[in-house]
């Protein structure tokens, strides 16, 4: 049945987690410190190889803007400060899938179940320059920073391939990064390193010899012990 290439584009949202916006407690690399308000789109194009039932490998692109207001934060603090930023990631990276499949047989053949269910972590690499406003206007950082920047994918995803190969899916993944410049500002104070997220709906193409069908009840004769 394998190996699989497929082929998918998608869009969805993006957000930040960073020195800037959030909710009413300091900054935290959690979902629950999403600022709604500011979520911006993503775009994402992948090719995936898969080579076993369990295992898929994917060379990605993503493009997001990332934002986030002290305007609109319930921290008090953050608003008296009055921060803003804006921040464009061009993003290439290869992720690792693990797969949780379901064999169907049916009539003598192994079909694959078309929902599946997928984990996967990876390596990347993204290019980004933050706008940072302040209430004086511009503002410019008191240290240089790199605008090329590593970061680990973490993440969890489903799609579902039709009888024709035609794929639909959804996966959403944090992006974990080894700086304090996503938002262009940092302070004394700061002890932790911003990070951001994408989430995509995704339609695409698998290339594969394999054969998904719906589960229904299974035709496999069930073993009888003869003992003449």
């Amino acid at each position: 049945m394998f190996p699989e290439w497929s082929f998918d584009v998608g869009a969805g949202s993006s957000n930040s987690f960073t020195d800037i916006g959030g909710k009413g407690w300091e900054g935290k690399d959690i979902f629950t410190d999403v600022q709604l308000s500011t979520t911006k789109i993503d775009y994402t194009f992948f090719v995936e190889y898969r080579n076993r039932t369990r295992m898929g490998y994917v060379l990605s692109f993503n493009y997001g803007k990332l934002s986030g207001s002290d305007a609109l934060s319930p921290n008090t603090s953050r608003t008296a400060r009055n921060n803003s930023f804006t921040n464009k990631i061009y993003e290439l990276g290869f992720k690792h899938k693990f797969y949780f499949p379901i064999n169907i047989y049916r009539n003598g053949w192994y079909y694959q179940e078309p929902l599946q269910f997928y984990l996967f972590y990876g390596i990347a690499g993204f290019y980004h320059n933050p706008k940072l406003v302040d209430p004086s206007g511009e503002y410019k950082p008191k240290k240089s920073f790199s605008k090329i920047q590593p970061t680990i994918p973490l993440g969890m995803g489903i799609h579902y391939t039709f009888e024709k190969h035609l794929r639909i899916g959804f996966d959403v993944a944090w992006r974990m990064t080894f700086t304090d410049y996503l938002d262009g500002f940092t302070t004394e104070y700061s002890n932790r390193m911003d990070s951001y997220a994408f989430s995509s709906f995704t339609i695409g193409y698998a290339i594969s010899k394999n054969k998904y069908k719906k589960r229904v009840t299974d035709t496999k004769p069930k073993f009888k012990l003869k003992v003449f």
